[in-house]
């Protein structure tokens, strides 16, 4: 089967389409998938994705911080949700702000000290992952505890990256290192996944749009390796390029894609993602 990685250029970059090289790969992988290459006659045309990174900040340490994930494990109480305590709705008539002070009620156990960082997680929708329930989530904000009482911990909001209402959950903050990217290298193996979901439910797909794909850090991805994506509109019609993205989040079985560029506006459940480059850093993840 023969894929036009030429389109990354001639509809996405700007750039002449010579620059890159069209590989048939009639080999297929354990997967029954087929292995693809991405071979660059120049550098040019990892430049435009590496410039696009740096200029939305997609590595950076909020960008990474709240990107959203698919989360899978059961909580002390039999919820899917990450954390071990709940927010606590703000005094009727109010809300939360930016530098407001949030009461969470632990559980399970679950011990708390003056002083401790916490992360904030809201619940986006709930899904079906591989036959079984998941949750997408995505930190909406960290806080610093300020008071622990006896079933209650006080905490100032000191980020806030969405609306905070109450019932979200809340857990000891992940502390996420800005990644700087010093080039695209050809990745080790192939790794060929699937798109699971589009977080933000939009008819069409949009630049920097996450998207749930359905392997992940068991797998081999890691945060910044490069996806070329491709859909297939029917069974009688050859695949065709549809956008590049990079993972800026990873789980065992499923990974956060964000898109980088574009060449058509058709990207569905089931499509195949196909990794082409691996980042290398200047400054390695903590």
């Amino acid at each position: 089967m023969r894929i036009l990685f030429l389109y990354i250029l001639s509809i996405l970059c700007f750039s002449s389409a010579q620059e890159w090289e069209e590989i048939d790969q009639p080999s297929r992988n354990n997967a029954g998938g087929v292995d693809i290459s991405l071979q660059p006659k120049t550098s040019a045309s990892e430049s435009v994705i590496l410039t696009y990174i740096k200029q939305k900040e997609i590595l950076s340490e909020k960008y990474l911080a709240t990107a959203p994930f698919l989360w899978t494990e059961r909580d002390a109480s039999g919820n899917i949700f990450p954390g071990d305590a709940v927010v606590m709705p703000p005094p009727a008539g109010k809300s939360y702000q930016l530098f407001s002070t949030i009461s969470f009620k632990p559980f399970g156990g679950a011990t708390y000290s003056a002083g401790d960082t916490i992360d904030i997680f809201a619940s986006l929708r709930f899904v079906r992952f591989k036959g079984k329930p998941a949750n997408l989530v995505k930190r909406v904000g960290r806080a610093s505890v300020t008071k622990v009482e006896d079933k209650t911990l006080q905490a100032l909001l000191f980020e806030m990256w969405d609306v905070i209402i109450g019932k979200e959950r809340a857990a000891p903050a992940s502390q996420s290192t800005a990644l700087i990217i010093d080039t695209l290298i050809e990745p080790p193996s192939p790794i060929t996944a699937s798109v699971f979901t589009r977080v933000e439910q939009t008819e069409s797909p949009y630049p920097l749009q996450s998207i749930i794909l359905d392997k992940g850090s068991t797998h081999g991805i890691e945060i910044g390796d490069v996806f070329g994506i491709y859909h297939k509109e029917s069974n009688d019609t050859p695949e065709r390029f549809a956008a590049v993205g990079g993972v800026v989040n990873v789980g065992a079985f499923s990974s956060t894609l964000t898109i980088i560029l574009m060449a058509q506006n058709r990207i569905d459940e089931g499509d195949k993602a196909v990794l082409i480059r691996r980042a290398r850093y200047s400054q390695k993840r903590e």
